[in-house]
C-alpha cells in the first residue's frame, strides 16, 4: 500500500475545532511536524478536510509508518475504559460501631461501725449510699448510610477507535444520541445509515461498526485490531 508524507505547514489558531481535532488525529502535534501514513481513503479524507494546513508528498512503500493513528486512538479508548471502571468501585460502608460502654463501678459502701464507746456519743452510722449511678450515655452509633447515589451518566467514548469513524462522523453521531461503545453495538445499520445521510456524510458505509463497537465495549482490543486489519475504510475487503 503506497504511503504519504504529511507536514504541518500552518498553523490551525482561528480555525474550526473540527479540523484542530483532525489535524491531532493524524499524528500533528507541532507547526513543521512531519508523520508518515498509509494512503487510505479515511486519511485521504481528513488531508482533504485540512488540505489548506499540511503538505502531502507521495513515499516509497518501504517508508516506516509513523506510529499507527489508529493504534494510538485505541490505546487512548483503552485508558479511558480503565478510568472508568476505576472510578466505578463502591465506596467503604462505615459500619455502625459495636463497641459497648462498659457500665461504671459502683461506690464504694462504707460499713458501719459495730463497736460503740462507752459514755460517748454514738457515732454517726454512714449509711450506704443509694446513688445508682447512671449508665454512660452510649456513643453515637453511625448508621451505615442508605442514600444510592444515582448512577452517573456514562462519559462518551472515543468513537474514532472505530475503523472508518472520523472526527466529523463522531460529532454527528453523538448529535444522535450514540455517545458509548455500547450505544454504537446496539444501534443497526439502517439506523446509522439513516443518520448519516441526514448529515450529508452518504459515502460512510456502516455495515461493520456495530460489531467494532461490541468489541471495544468489551475491551476487547486484540480482538478488534485483528477485525480491523482485515478491513478497509471500516469496510470488508
Amino acid at each position: 500500500m503506497a504511503k504519504l508524507r504529511i507536514t504541518y505547514t500552518k498553523s490551525s489558531i482561528g480555525y474550526s475545532r473540527d479540523q484542530k481535532a483532525t489535524v491531532r488525529s493524524l499524528g500533528l502535534r507541532k507547526l513543521n511536524s512531519t508523520v508518515v501514513q498509509e494512503d487510505t481513503p479515511p486519511i485521504r479524507g481528513m488531508i482533504f478536510k485540512v488540505r489548506h494546513l499540511v503538505r502531502v508528498e507521495d513515499v516509497p512503500n518501504d517508508t516506516p509508518t509513523t506510529s499507527s493513528w489508529r493504534a494510538r486512538q485505541i490505546a487512548a479508548a483503552r485508558e479511558q475504559s480503565a478510568s472508568a471502571a476505576a472510578s466505578a468501585a463502591p465506596e467503604a460502608v462505615v459500619e455502625p460501631s459495636t463497641a459497648v460502654v462498659e457500665e461504671a463501678a459502683p461506690e464504694v459502701v462504707v460499713e458501719p461501725p459495730t463497736a460503740v464507746a462507752e459514755s460517748a456519743a454514738p457515732e454517726a452510722v454512714v449509711e450506704p449510699s443509694t446513688a445508682v449511678v447512671e449508665d454512660a450515655a452510649p456513643e453515637p452509633v453511625v448508621e451505615p448510610s442508605t442514600a444510592v447515589a444515582e448512577d452517573a451518566a456514562p462519559e462518551p467514548d472515543d468513537l474514532t477507535a472505530i475503523e472508518g469513524i472520523g472526527p466529523k462522523i463522531s460529532e454527528v453521531l453523538q448529535a444522535a444520541g450514540v455517545h458509548t461503545f455500547n450505544d454504537l453495538a446496539a444501534t443497526d445499520t439502517d439506523r446509522l445509515t439513516e443518520i448519516l445521510h441526514a448529515a450529508n456524510l452518504s459515502f460512510a458505509v456502516p455495515e461493520t461498526w456495530p460489531e467494532q463497537a461490541q468489541l471495544a465495549a468489551a475491551a476487547d482490543w486484540d480482538g478488534l485490531k485483528q477485525l480491523q486489519d482485515q478491513l478497509k475504510g471500516g469496510r470488508r475487503e
